[in-house]
């Protein structure tokens, strides 16, 4: 739920934020922090956070990245990992 949040902020927090220029300000950078962890090999904190609890809750955790995991998952929902 927190990557769906943060992609949200990321894509449309141009439009939540205007006229307020301290939220326009964390806007850009979650883009600019978007684009960083897209280009680079850096691990998203948020997928990090969401592993270290996955495996404390004894949830099988996945390799790759969030948006592939769960759009897999929509796409194909009848197939079995592995």
């Amino acid at each position: 739920m927190a990557h769906l949040v943060w992609l949200a902020l990321v894509i449309f927090g141009s439009l939540l934020t205007r006229g307020r220029p301290m939220w326009s300000a964390l806007q850009i950078l979650a883009l600019l922090w978007g684009i960083v962890a897209e280009v680079s090999l850096w691990p998203c904190p948020l997928t990090l956070a969401e592993q270290y609890f996955e495996d404390r809750i004894g949830t099988p955790l996945y390799q790759g990245g969030f948006l592939l995991h769960y759009l897999d998952a929509i796409v194909y929902p009848n197939l079995l990992a592995g």
